[in-house]
Protein backbone atom coordinates (compact mmCIF):
# COMPACT_ATOMS: atom_id res chain seq x y z
CA UNK A 1 0.00 0.00 0.00
CA UNK A 2 1.78 3.46 -0.94
CA UNK A 3 1.04 6.38 1.40
CA UNK A 4 -1.38 8.52 -0.77
CA UNK A 5 -3.57 5.10 -0.67
CA UNK A 6 -3.51 4.63 2.97
CA UNK A 7 -4.33 8.29 3.23
CA UNK A 8 -7.35 8.19 1.53
CA UNK A 9 -8.73 4.53 2.99
CA UNK A 10 -8.57 6.06 6.05
CA UNK A 11 -6.96 2.61 7.43
CA UNK A 12 -3.47 3.39 7.94
CA UNK A 13 -1.99 6.29 9.92
CA UNK A 14 1.55 7.22 9.22
CA UNK A 15 3.44 7.56 12.38
CA UNK A 16 6.94 8.73 12.22
CA UNK A 17 9.93 7.65 14.19
CA UNK A 18 13.49 9.85 14.32
CA UNK A 19 16.93 8.24 14.66
CA UNK A 20 19.80 10.41 16.13
CA UNK A 21 22.53 11.49 13.52
CA UNK A 22 19.16 12.61 13.68
CA UNK A 23 16.93 10.36 11.17
CA UNK A 24 13.33 10.52 10.55
CA UNK A 25 11.68 6.98 9.73
CA UNK A 26 8.04 6.94 9.03
CA UNK A 27 6.44 3.91 10.31
CA UNK A 28 2.62 3.16 8.89
CA UNK A 29 0.45 2.56 11.67
CA UNK A 30 -2.85 0.19 10.71
CA UNK A 31 -6.17 0.69 12.41
CA UNK A 32 -5.17 -1.82 14.67
CA UNK A 33 -1.94 0.20 15.91
CA UNK A 34 0.51 -2.25 13.51
CA UNK A 35 3.67 -1.08 12.23
CA UNK A 36 4.17 -1.55 8.69
CA UNK A 37 7.54 -0.89 6.60
CA UNK A 38 8.84 1.93 8.55
CA UNK A 39 11.39 3.95 6.01
CA UNK A 40 13.70 6.69 6.72
CA UNK A 41 12.31 9.86 5.75
CA UNK A 42 14.86 12.89 6.69
CA UNK A 43 17.97 13.04 8.83
CA UNK A 44 20.09 16.12 9.64
CA UNK A 45 23.99 15.78 11.24
CA UNK A 46 25.53 16.58 14.11
CA UNK A 47 28.86 17.53 15.42
CA UNK A 48 30.04 14.77 17.32
CA UNK A 49 28.60 11.24 17.63
CA UNK A 50 24.90 11.49 18.56
CA UNK A 51 24.12 9.26 22.07
CA UNK A 52 21.12 10.24 23.39
CA UNK A 53 17.71 11.90 22.44
CA UNK A 54 14.81 13.09 24.15
CA UNK A 55 11.55 15.26 22.24
CA UNK A 56 9.59 18.01 23.70
CA UNK A 57 6.96 20.03 22.22
CA UNK A 58 7.94 19.70 18.81
CA UNK A 59 11.89 19.70 19.26
CA UNK A 60 14.18 16.84 19.39
CA UNK A 61 17.44 17.70 22.11
CA UNK A 62 20.15 15.10 21.22
CA UNK A 63 23.69 14.84 23.46
CA UNK A 64 26.13 14.44 21.33
CA UNK A 65 29.97 14.07 22.13
CA UNK A 66 33.39 11.91 21.04
CA UNK A 67 34.98 9.11 23.37
CA UNK A 68 37.72 11.14 24.65
CA UNK A 69 35.64 14.18 26.22
CA UNK A 70 37.39 16.38 23.68
CA UNK A 71 34.13 17.89 22.14
CA UNK A 72 30.74 17.71 23.16
CA UNK A 73 26.94 19.38 22.81
CA UNK A 74 23.59 19.56 22.96
CA UNK A 75 21.76 19.92 20.14
CA UNK A 76 18.57 21.25 19.14
CA UNK A 77 16.57 20.00 16.52
CA UNK A 78 13.37 21.40 14.85
CA UNK A 79 10.77 18.74 13.87
CA UNK A 80 7.80 20.54 12.88
CA UNK A 81 8.71 18.76 9.25
CA UNK A 82 9.92 15.21 10.42
CA UNK A 83 10.98 15.04 7.17
CA UNK A 84 13.16 17.60 7.21
CA UNK A 85 14.81 18.13 10.80
CA UNK A 86 16.46 21.43 11.16
CA UNK A 87 19.04 22.04 13.83
CA UNK A 88 18.08 25.33 15.31
CA UNK A 89 20.30 25.73 18.28
CA UNK A 90 23.19 24.12 20.61
CA UNK A 91 24.89 24.86 23.54
CA UNK A 92 28.53 22.87 24.21
CA UNK A 93 28.81 20.52 27.28
CA UNK A 94 31.60 19.44 29.42
CA UNK A 95 32.17 15.77 28.37
CA UNK A 96 30.29 13.66 26.47
CA UNK A 97 26.09 13.81 26.58
CA UNK A 98 25.13 10.60 27.31
CA UNK A 99 21.65 10.92 28.84
CA UNK A 100 18.76 13.85 28.33
CA UNK A 101 15.38 14.31 29.85
CA UNK A 102 13.93 17.36 28.91
CA UNK A 103 11.02 18.75 31.70
CA UNK A 104 9.27 22.20 31.11
CA UNK A 105 11.73 24.59 29.90
CA UNK A 106 15.18 22.83 31.14
CA UNK A 107 17.18 20.00 29.83
CA UNK A 108 19.49 17.46 32.10
CA UNK A 109 21.79 16.21 30.83
CA UNK A 110 24.03 13.28 31.85
CA UNK A 111 27.39 14.46 30.71
CA UNK A 112 30.49 12.29 31.48
CA UNK A 113 33.53 10.68 29.51
CA UNK A 114 34.55 7.32 29.63
CA UNK A 115 37.62 7.65 31.17
CA UNK A 116 36.43 9.42 34.29
CA UNK A 117 37.71 12.77 33.65
CA UNK A 118 34.30 14.89 33.65
CA UNK A 119 31.28 13.34 34.91
CA UNK A 120 28.39 15.82 35.70
CA UNK A 121 24.56 16.93 35.35
CA UNK A 122 24.30 19.76 33.85
CA UNK A 123 20.95 21.65 33.38
CA UNK A 124 19.91 23.52 30.26
CA UNK A 125 17.54 26.41 29.69
CA UNK A 126 15.70 25.36 26.75
CA UNK A 127 12.84 28.65 27.17
CA UNK A 128 13.83 29.43 23.61
CA UNK A 129 14.73 26.26 21.73
CA UNK A 130 17.08 28.82 19.92
CA UNK A 131 19.38 29.54 22.34
CA UNK A 132 19.79 27.05 24.80
CA UNK A 133 21.72 27.95 27.44
CA UNK A 134 23.79 26.06 30.48
CA UNK A 135 22.27 27.60 33.86
CA UNK A 136 23.59 25.10 36.60
CA UNK A 137 25.84 22.16 36.88
CA UNK A 138 27.07 20.05 39.68
CA UNK A 139 29.63 17.00 39.21
CA UNK A 140 29.15 13.23 40.18
CA UNK A 141 31.01 10.59 41.27
CA UNK A 142 31.66 8.50 38.09
CA UNK A 143 30.02 8.68 34.88
CA UNK A 144 26.81 10.47 34.33
CA UNK A 145 24.91 7.99 31.72
CA UNK A 146 21.30 7.69 31.88
CA UNK A 147 18.48 10.45 33.33
CA UNK A 148 14.89 10.55 34.83
CA UNK A 149 13.14 13.52 35.79
CA UNK A 150 10.12 13.01 38.73
CA UNK A 151 9.01 16.59 40.64
CA UNK A 152 11.55 18.37 41.47
CA UNK A 153 14.60 15.77 41.61
CA UNK A 154 16.68 14.54 38.57
CA UNK A 155 17.94 10.81 39.04
CA UNK A 156 21.27 10.00 37.32
CA UNK A 157 22.90 6.63 36.55
CA UNK A 158 26.00 7.24 37.54
CA UNK A 159 28.08 4.60 36.60
CA UNK A 160 29.86 3.04 38.88
CA UNK A 161 28.65 5.00 41.87
CA UNK A 162 25.11 3.67 40.78
CA UNK A 163 22.17 5.93 41.40
CA UNK A 164 22.16 9.51 42.59
CA UNK A 165 19.50 12.03 43.07
CA UNK A 166 19.70 15.77 42.39
CA UNK A 167 17.76 18.07 44.08
CA UNK A 168 17.00 20.67 41.15
CA UNK A 169 14.17 23.07 42.42
CA UNK A 170 16.78 25.75 41.83
CA UNK A 171 17.76 24.59 38.44
CA UNK A 172 20.74 27.09 38.89
CA UNK A 173 22.34 25.54 41.95
CA UNK A 174 21.83 21.70 41.41
CA UNK A 175 22.22 19.59 44.23
CA UNK A 176 22.92 16.22 45.14
CA UNK A 177 21.12 15.12 47.92
CA UNK A 178 21.10 11.53 48.13
CA UNK A 179 22.47 8.39 46.35
CA UNK A 180 22.55 5.02 45.89
CA UNK A 181 25.58 2.29 45.49
CA UNK A 182 24.17 -0.35 43.22
CA UNK A 183 26.48 -3.74 42.34
CA UNK A 184 26.55 -3.03 38.25
CA UNK A 185 27.49 0.07 36.12
CA UNK A 186 24.23 2.17 36.21
CA UNK A 187 23.74 3.24 32.81
CA UNK A 188 20.12 3.74 32.75
CA UNK A 189 17.20 4.42 34.67
CA UNK A 190 13.34 5.63 34.48
CA UNK A 191 10.97 7.02 37.24
CA UNK A 192 7.38 5.18 37.75
CA UNK A 193 5.60 6.35 41.17
CA UNK A 194 7.93 5.54 43.86
CA UNK A 195 10.28 3.47 42.08
CA UNK A 196 13.27 4.11 39.95
CA UNK A 197 14.38 1.29 37.75
CA UNK A 198 18.07 0.99 37.40
CA UNK A 199 19.58 -0.73 33.88
CA UNK A 200 22.65 -1.90 36.03
CA UNK A 201 24.83 -3.58 33.14
CA UNK A 202 25.70 -6.63 34.47
CA UNK A 203 24.22 -6.88 38.21
CA UNK A 204 20.67 -6.78 36.03
CA UNK A 205 18.24 -4.41 36.90
CA UNK A 206 17.86 -2.75 40.39
CA UNK A 207 14.57 -1.65 41.81
CA UNK A 208 14.98 1.32 44.07
CA UNK A 209 12.41 3.11 46.20
CA UNK A 210 12.91 6.73 45.95
CA UNK A 211 9.12 7.61 47.95
CA UNK A 212 11.88 10.08 50.03
CA UNK A 213 14.29 11.03 47.67
CA UNK A 214 16.61 12.18 50.11
CA UNK A 215 16.67 8.48 51.53
CA UNK A 216 16.81 6.02 48.57
CA UNK A 217 16.73 2.34 49.72
CA UNK A 218 17.79 -0.64 47.16
CA UNK A 219 14.00 -2.99 47.66
CA UNK A 220 14.85 -5.71 44.56
CA UNK A 221 17.41 -7.20 42.56
CA UNK A 222 16.81 -9.09 39.44
CA UNK A 223 19.49 -11.21 37.07
CA UNK A 224 19.20 -10.05 33.14
CA UNK A 225 20.27 -12.20 30.91
CA UNK A 226 23.19 -9.63 29.05
CA UNK A 227 24.03 -6.40 29.90
CA UNK A 228 21.20 -4.24 31.25
CA UNK A 229 21.78 -0.92 29.19
CA UNK A 230 18.48 0.76 29.10
CA UNK A 231 15.17 0.74 30.73
CA UNK A 232 12.02 1.95 29.73
CA UNK A 233 8.72 1.81 31.82
CA UNK A 234 4.63 1.63 30.77
CA UNK A 235 2.34 0.23 33.40
CA UNK A 236 3.05 -3.05 35.35
CA UNK A 237 6.33 -3.63 33.12
CA UNK A 238 9.29 -2.36 32.84
CA UNK A 239 11.72 -3.25 29.07
CA UNK A 240 14.96 -3.38 29.87
CA UNK A 241 17.72 -2.66 26.56
CA UNK A 242 20.13 -5.93 27.44
CA UNK A 243 22.73 -5.01 25.05
CA UNK A 244 23.92 -8.78 23.32
CA UNK A 245 20.41 -10.48 24.94
CA UNK A 246 18.03 -8.47 23.06
CA UNK A 247 14.89 -6.73 25.22
CA UNK A 248 13.89 -8.05 28.37
CA UNK A 249 10.36 -7.36 29.67
CA UNK A 250 10.02 -7.52 33.40
CA UNK A 251 7.04 -7.65 35.60
CA UNK A 252 6.69 -5.25 38.35
CA UNK A 253 3.10 -5.24 39.80
CA UNK A 254 5.13 -5.87 43.23
CA UNK A 255 8.20 -3.54 42.35
CA UNK A 256 9.64 -6.13 45.59
CA UNK A 257 9.39 -8.89 43.56
CA UNK A 258 10.25 -8.20 39.81
CA UNK A 259 9.65 -11.06 37.64
CA UNK A 260 11.08 -11.46 33.82
CA UNK A 261 8.20 -12.50 31.78
CA UNK A 262 9.62 -12.25 28.70
CA UNK A 263 12.09 -11.44 26.35
CA UNK A 264 13.24 -11.49 22.30
CA UNK A 265 16.54 -11.19 20.68
CA UNK A 266 17.51 -8.64 18.50
CA UNK A 267 19.58 -9.07 15.48
CA UNK A 268 21.61 -6.64 17.06
CA UNK A 269 22.76 -4.80 20.33
CA UNK A 270 19.63 -3.61 22.16
CA UNK A 271 20.99 -0.01 22.93
CA UNK A 272 17.97 1.91 23.77
CA UNK A 273 14.37 1.59 24.07
CA UNK A 274 11.17 3.30 24.15
CA UNK A 275 7.68 1.86 24.32
CA UNK A 276 4.20 3.05 23.56
CA UNK A 277 0.88 0.91 24.13
CA UNK A 278 1.89 -2.05 22.68
CA UNK A 279 5.07 -1.99 20.78
CA UNK A 280 8.63 -1.30 22.28
CA UNK A 281 11.13 0.90 19.88
CA UNK A 282 14.44 -0.74 20.26
CA UNK A 283 17.54 1.11 19.14
CA UNK A 284 19.22 -1.93 17.84
CA UNK A 285 23.40 -0.71 17.90
CA UNK A 286 24.43 -1.83 14.08
CA UNK A 287 20.83 -2.96 13.28
CA UNK A 288 19.29 0.36 13.32
CA UNK A 289 15.70 0.16 14.89
CA UNK A 290 13.54 -2.52 15.15
CA UNK A 291 9.56 -2.53 16.34
CA UNK A 292 8.33 -4.98 18.84
CA UNK A 293 4.80 -5.90 20.00
CA UNK A 294 4.79 -6.15 23.35
CA UNK A 295 1.18 -6.63 23.26
CA UNK A 296 1.63 -10.18 25.36
CA UNK A 297 4.10 -9.28 26.93
CA UNK A 298 5.19 -12.99 27.87
CA UNK A 299 5.74 -13.54 23.91
CA UNK A 300 6.88 -10.51 22.22
CA UNK A 301 7.75 -10.61 18.53
CA UNK A 302 9.94 -8.14 16.65
CA UNK A 303 7.19 -7.21 13.96
CA UNK A 304 9.43 -5.09 11.24
CA UNK A 305 13.31 -3.45 11.69
CA UNK A 306 14.37 -0.24 9.31
CA UNK A 307 18.27 0.02 8.65
CA UNK A 308 19.69 3.25 10.37
CA UNK A 309 22.74 5.03 8.27
CA UNK A 310 24.89 4.20 11.59
CA UNK A 311 24.69 3.01 15.01
CA UNK A 312 20.94 3.33 16.74
CA UNK A 313 22.06 4.80 20.23
CA UNK A 314 18.42 5.57 21.20
CA UNK A 315 15.29 6.30 21.00
CA UNK A 316 12.22 8.58 21.43
CA UNK A 317 8.70 8.86 20.43
CA UNK A 318 6.33 11.78 19.82
CA UNK A 319 3.07 12.04 17.85
CA UNK A 320 0.17 10.47 17.89
CA UNK A 321 -1.24 7.22 19.50
CA UNK A 322 0.38 7.65 22.74
CA UNK A 323 3.18 9.48 21.64
CA UNK A 324 4.58 12.86 22.71
CA UNK A 325 2.57 15.37 20.08
CA UNK A 326 0.20 14.80 16.91
CA UNK A 327 1.64 15.67 13.52
CA UNK A 328 -0.07 15.94 10.73
CA UNK A 329 0.28 17.00 6.81
CA UNK A 330 -2.95 17.38 5.08
CA UNK A 331 -5.26 14.55 6.41
CA UNK A 332 -2.33 12.13 7.30
CA UNK A 333 -1.59 11.67 10.82
CA UNK A 334 2.09 10.95 11.54
CA UNK A 335 3.83 9.36 14.90
CA UNK A 336 7.84 10.30 15.63
CA UNK A 337 10.59 8.65 17.02
CA UNK A 338 13.83 9.89 17.53
CA UNK A 339 17.20 7.75 17.35
CA UNK A 340 20.54 9.27 18.07
CA UNK A 341 23.25 7.47 16.13
CA UNK A 342 26.94 7.08 15.80
CA UNK A 343 28.84 6.04 12.96
CA UNK A 344 32.00 5.27 15.40
CA UNK A 345 32.85 2.04 16.65
CA UNK A 346 34.13 3.03 20.11
CA UNK A 347 32.26 5.33 21.97
CA UNK A 348 31.96 7.14 25.16
CA UNK A 349 28.52 5.65 26.44
CA UNK A 350 28.47 1.96 25.18
CA UNK A 351 28.40 -0.43 28.17
CA UNK A 352 31.48 -1.12 29.93
CA UNK A 353 33.71 -3.98 31.63
CA UNK A 354 33.18 -5.25 27.96
CA UNK A 355 29.83 -7.20 27.94
CA UNK A 356 29.61 -10.62 26.24
CA UNK A 357 29.73 -10.08 22.16
CA UNK A 358 27.54 -12.50 20.15
CA UNK A 359 29.26 -11.60 16.80
CA UNK A 360 31.64 -9.00 15.38
CA UNK A 361 30.67 -5.86 15.04
CA UNK A 362 30.06 -4.31 12.10
CA UNK A 363 29.09 -0.76 10.13
CA UNK A 364 25.13 -1.27 9.05
CA UNK A 365 24.85 -2.16 6.26
CA UNK A 366 28.10 -3.23 5.68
Amino acid sequence: MDRATASRSGRTRWPLIIVPALSAVLCPLTASGQCEDPAIVGSVGTPEAALSVDVSAGYAYVGAGDAYGYSASLAVMDLSDPASPVRVGSVDAPSAVQGVAVSGSYAYLGAGDSYGYSSSLEVVDVGDPTSPVVIGSVDTQSQALGVAISGSHAYVADGGAGLQVVDVSDPTAPEIVAGVNTPGWAGGVVVSGDYAYVADGGAGLRVVDVSDPTSPEIVAGLNIPGWAVAVAASGSHVYVAAWQSGLQIVDVSDPAFPVIVGGVDTPGYARGVSVSKSYAYVADHHSGLDVVDVSDPASPTIETRVGTPGYAWGVALFGASGCHRPVRDGATRRRACVLPQSAERQISGSPSRRPGRKRRLRRAGG
